[in-house]
């Protein structure tokens, strides 16, 4: 197991691994919008948040896993597919795309298993909300709450969400991921410390968060993968398409980076990596959060107490069998 998933496993969804399917194909802003969904809505003005309290901890716990397990197909989907020709010259634009996307799949994964999911909520879900609300204490939400990306932190006793907007309509989805990803790593630095790893080692694994999260704060903001996207697919930008200025051993050693999403997180080298060239930046802190993903579902998956009706055995596991990709 990855020393960093060991450091962090204390911050896992509580019962993660004990959930069993089946898990219906749905995400959690369908759970909050469904008529059979039994929770109640309070809200608070002060911090413009709307607190849904669940029976129980395995109500929340198996609705997160269930999300997890129809996105983690897309990132292991995803991931297969990001390199698939690695000295094509007129592969490399895609497969950066979908390195990008790979990642994209693999924080939301990661940010529900820490408990802090980044869900875009609809005017009719969040109408759904709204009537639990008024059911429960006699009036709407007293403040306004408009469609767009929310983040859904979920308590320490995990029987409860709350929904804070993190953008409007106007704002990608996208830009509100990674600040979700920013939330969730710094939420759960001090259980780190905390847990029961030695010092030495949770020093290290806060080491390489750090290192991880600075290469947002030298590119700008943590949304930085988004604008290296966004210029490569929309402005044909970084010179990757043809006729492309990227060489072959440059091409090598990026299709190098990223097969090492089978690696130990831990192994990855973030801090000589700034000095690098933006795309390889770009691929080394997109590969860590595939990487990661894998180390996480990995550990869920061999500790899991009904392996066979884990939601990783019927997600992502299920893809990796029939492509026959090694997963542990």
């Amino acid at each position: 197991m990855s020393l960093i998933v060991e450091a962090l496993q204390p911050a896992l969804l509580r019962g993660v691994f004990a959930t069993a399917g089946p898990y219906p194909d749905q995400s959690l802003s369908d759970v909050f919008a469904s008529t059979r969904s039994t929770y109640l809505a309070t809200s608070d003005s002060a911090t413009r948040s709307i607190a849904l309290a669940f029976p129980t901890y395995a109500d929340v716990t198996h609705a997160v896993v269930t999300d997890c397990r129809r996105l983690s197909v897309s990132w292991l989907q995803s991931t297969l597919e990001c390199w698939p020709a690695t000295d094509d010259k007129l592969a490399i634009p895609w497969s950066l795309v979908r390195l990008y996307y790979s990642a994209f799949y693999a924080s939301h994964v990661l940010v529900r298993l820490l408990g802090r999911a980044c869900c875009w909520l609809e005017a009719s879900q969040l109408a759904r909300i709204d009537s639990v609300h008024r059911a429960v204490t006699g009036a709407s939400v007293p403040f306004r709450v408009d469609p767009g990306s929310y983040l859904c932190a979920i308590d320490h006793p995990g029987t409860e969400f709350t929904l804070t907007r993190l953008s409007a309509s106007s704002r990608g989805a996208h830009e509100a991921l990674w600040a979700a990803v920013e939330v969730a790593i710094r939420d759960r630095t001090p259980i780190i410390l905390s847990g029961a790893v030695p010092t030495r080692d949770a020093q290290l694994v806060i080491a390489k968060l750090d290192e991880f999260r600075a290469l947002s704060t030298q590119n700008g903001s943590i949304a930085w993968w988004s604008k290296v996207r966004n210029a490569i697919q929309y402005r044909m930008e970084h010179s990757v398409w043809h006729p492309t200025h990227v060489g072959v051993r440059e091409r090598r050693e990026l299709a190098k980076m990223v097969a090492d999403w089978q690696t130990d997180p831990m192994s990855f080298d973030l801090a000589t990596t700034r000095a690098r060239p933006l795309l390889m930046q770009f691929a080394a802190a997109c590969t860590f959060l595939i990487a990661l993903c894998r180390a996480f579902l990995s550990r869920i998956e061999s500790a899991s107490v009904d392996r066979q009706r884990s939601f990783v055995r019927h997600g992502a596991w299920a893809l990796a069998n029939v492509q026959k990709v090694k997963m542990a």
